[in-house]
């Protein structure tokens, strides 16, 4: 069966047997659009999420520049039209616009861009530095003002610039992160946008040695108003959009040129980048990816059980496969051999890879809670050091099957050194 004819009755039924006229309090759903109210039952929800999924199932396309939600509202939009036709008529109707509405969701994108205000990242003698595909800049007013001017759009809600600047930065707002995305609707391009900048901080989260993690994005709580800045670059409308809960107090990361070219040169800064940008992409890649993610969601967390275990995340999605079995060998084996240069390193960070594990079992099967700062502090380094360290093998192998391979040969001496 064609998705076509999936989506057309599925939406003949709803209409048919599963909407009413009128307002109904014990209704899931209902709404005012076109002059006219409608009431849809649980069966009709259940068929709009199933249309919702075969959608974004047989059309990624689609997937790719709308959310569910919108998918919903448009599907809503053609039930509003044609609940008022007759039997006769029905049939046809449903099917002329269910072909509109596909063939308006693969064609349709747009180019979007967003103005995210930073929380606690400063710049100190730079105007501006790229992580990824998203840049930074500095807030001073001569920065603030030709980002306004370029991107045609307003940050913030006093009527004079420099009330708007000094509003933001007695906020501790010191940069605009400025992301670019293509979607057919502004909260997937929202979504998209705050995924690339979340990742970029994180990539810096990396390379701030503190024990607190301080670089957000969203509005502290005592400002209370709306905080992401767009412009759709086709139609050229702007405004605003809710980003997100407010973060909690941190400590400042400060970047300098000295530290941004420590970053680049010593630190992998490039790779990182091109790992961002998609521009290269194997096995152990998508791994060291998907470890960052979860570091970066580690760090910010501020509840101590769930950042340890986010953290032991972050650490599985690096170093084990899904056919692994003994997890906590495997991890620490792993660790042990990828940082450690003698016999006695390997033995001092098997067992504490070991003893980081042992914790989380505890925590999952358990109940632990009682987490110390410094387990937390010696996880975050053990995770940040390996991911560094990954970063640098992957310029050389593919995958962890040969880091594997590589960790046999030291075993077992055919060579003495380090993965």
């Amino acid at each position: 069966m064609k998705l076509l004819d999936i989506v057309k009755e599925n939406l003949k039924k709803i209409i048919t047997n599963h909407c009413t006229p009128g307002e109904s309090k014990s209704a899931p759903w209902s709404g005012m659009r076109m002059g006219r109210t409608i009431s849809l039952d649980d069966k009709a929800m259940q068929l709009l999420s199933e249309t919702v999924r075969n959608i974004m199932k047989w059309r990624p396309v689609i997937k790719e520049k709308f959310t569910e939600d919108y998918l919903k509202d448009r599907m809503i939009d053609i039930i509003f039209s044609c609940h008022v036709f007759p039997p006769s008529t029905l049939d046809t109707k449903v099917l002329k616009e269910t072909q509109k509405l596909l063939r308006r969701l693969r064609r349709t994108t747009e180019s979007w861009v967003f103005l995210i205000p930073i929380v606690n990242l400063k710049m100190i003698g730079l105007k501006k530095i790229s992580i990824g595909e998203v840049d930074f800049y500095d807030l001073n007013p001569k920065t603030f003002k030709y980002l306004e001017s370029k991107f045609g759009t307003r940050v913030g809600y006093q009527k004079l610039l420099t009330e708007r600047h000094s509003e933001l930065i007695k906020h501790s707002i010191n940069a605009l992160a400025v992301a670019k995305a293509a979607a057919g609707e502004i909260q997937k391009a929202k979504n998209i946008s705050l995924f690339k900048v979340e990742s970029s901080l994180n990539i810096l989260r990396l390379y701030n040695f503190m024990s607190d993690i301080g670089i957000q994005r969203e509005f502290p709580t005592t400002l209370g108003r709306e905080d992401i800045y767009f412009r759709n670059l086709r139609t050229k409308t702007c405004g605003s959009t809710h980003g997100g809960p407010p973060p909690s107090s941190f400590f400042p990361f400060l970047i300098d040129k000295q530290k941004l070219d420590l970053m680049r040169k010593r630190f992998q800064l490039s790779t990182f980048n091109k790992l961002l940008r998609r521009t290269w992409s194997t096995k152990l890649a998508q791994k060291i990816s998907m470890a960052i993610h979860w570091y970066g969601l580690g760090i910010k967390d501020k509840h101590e059980v769930d950042r340890f275990v986010k953290l032991i995340i972050a650490l599985e999605s690096l170093l084990l496969r899904q056919k692994d079995r003994l997890k906590k060998q495997f991890l620490a084996d792993r660790a042990a051999f990828i940082l450690g240069r003698d016999k006695k390193a390997r033995e001092e960070i098997y067992k504490l890879v070991s003893e980081l594990y042992t914790i989380r079992s505890e925590i999952v099967h358990e109940g632990k809670h009682d987490i110390s700062e410094e387990d937390i502090l010696k996880l975050i380094a053990l995770v940040r050091t390996l991911i560094f360290a990954m970063m640098k093998i992957s310029l050389r192998l593919q995958s962890l099957e040969d880091v594997d391979k590589r960790i046999e040969e030291i075993k077992f001496g055919s060579q003495i050194r380090g993965v």
